[in-house]
């Protein structure tokens, strides 16, 4: 009996340990477009779920719901005058949220400002500086601005005073829908995160993944040949006569080994050398004319801000804290940033992309790499994304 007590407790000893080695976290990054730009989302979890379906499917819902850059949406169909729209839960909450913000800024927050938006060229049609509104059209565009002077059913159906009147929720849509994707994250146990929609962001948690980028970026995406769990990492530190300290970072396997499964110890900087050099294999190594490497990421974000800036001088105009020569002057301005920034984006789409890096970064592995299957210091695999 002591005897099979023993076999049961290493039994169950392995089995707690393939459990905890299951639970091996990793970054995950997702991205994607919605609401007329882009979003990003990264998150820490020990699930490998696939969960970018699921998030395109709550966007691709609030979309439809409210976004202005869909002519089919319901906001859009609303704004063109279709009575007979249900509206969802979605567009509601956000109207029970834009009436309250109405009423306690005192009309400074309003989403049916949508006439002035479009008639400044703020919308889905640029404007030409000869089409820009006179003053005495944006007093007779006035006329369709107050929300007020519209109305949320109970069964769900917007009455609108005048049918000119357009709802625009971009102002609070996107931290809406960034909290409606925080929820989502939350719901499967997930609890550090980043969620960024349009420029609105949602945070939480903390930035646990800070020690694997100082480790090394394969770290997550490593994984043994025989079991294919993710391996961990450790260090080894060696005293040298000289008083230096000799340290060498390796991979290994926890569940082999308390299977009793014999591997090597990867090095980790051999293998990273080897991984680094497979991608630029891969999608190519050439060498680089250019001053700097663009990239379309940071132009989109400064075009974000340029818009962000352009719809806070028009704010300040019609607050009457701008006057309509400088509010013009700096609209043209930005506007001229805006299209230049777009040429770029449209160049450096056009150009094959390439790997010039000369050292393995975490970025190159979540852009190229699924994972990576090592024996030793060996890449026997590496499954591409």
């Amino acid at each position: 009996m002591p005897c099979i007590h023993k076999k049961m407790k290493k039994i169950l000893l392995s089995i707690s340990l393939l459990f905890v080695g299951c639970q091996t976290e990793k970054l995950h990054f997702i991205e994607g477009e919605a609401q007329g730009s882009t979003y990003h989302i990264k998150y820490i979890s020990s699930n490998n779920e696939n969960l970018q379906p699921a998030i395109d499917s709550i966007l691709k819902v609030i979309d439809q719901s409210m976004s202005t850059y869909k002519p089919d949406s319901d906001i859009s169909k609303i704004n063109a005058g279709d009575t007979s729209v249900v509206v969802d839960k979605h567009f509601r909450k956000v109207f029970e949220a834009s009436q309250q913000i109405w009423q306690e800024s005192e009309g400074l927050f309003d989403p049916t400002v949508g006439v002035l938006v479009n008639a400044w060229g703020f919308g889905k049609q640029k404007i030409d500086n000869k089409d820009l509104p006179t003053d005495e059209k944006i007093v007779e565009l006035k006329k369709y601005v107050g929300f007020n002077k519209v109305q949320l059913t109970d069964n769900n159906h917007i009455k609108k005073e005048y049918p000119e009147i357009l709802f625009d929720f971009n102002a609070i849509a996107q931290g809406y829908t960034s909290d409606v994707v925080a929820d989502f994250l939350n719901s499967k146990g997930i609890k550090n995160y980043i969620v960024e929609i349009a420029g609105e962001m949602f945070l939480k948690g903390k930035n646990t993944d800070y020690p694997w980028r100082t480790k090394s970026p394969l770290q997550g995406f490593a994984r043994c040949p025989t079991c294919n769990h993710i391996l961990g990492l450790t260090q080894s530190k060696f005293k040298r006569p000289d008083g230096s300290m000799r340290i060498h970072k390796y991979f290994h396997c926890r569940i082999c080994k308390c299977n009793n499964v014999e591997h090597k110890n990867s090095r980790v900087d051999k293998l990273e050398e080897q991984v680094l050099s497979l991608i630029k294999e891969k999608y190519g190594e050439v060498e680089v004319k250019l001053k700097e490497k663009i990239s379309i990421k940071d132009i989109e974000k400064k075009i974000e801000k340029l818009q962000a800036k352009k719809m806070s001088d028009f704010e300040k105009y019609k607050l009457g804290k701008m006057t309509k020569v400088k509010f013009v002057e700096s609209k043209n301005q930005i506007d001229n940033e805006i299209s230049k920034l777009e040429e770029k984006i449209k160049l450096s789409s056009n150009e094959t992309e390439v790997v010039t890096d000369n050292e393995l970064t975490r970025e190159l592995m979540e852009k190229y790499v699924e994972s990576v299957i090592c024996e030793g210091s060996i890449v026997q695999k590496i499954i591409w994304k």
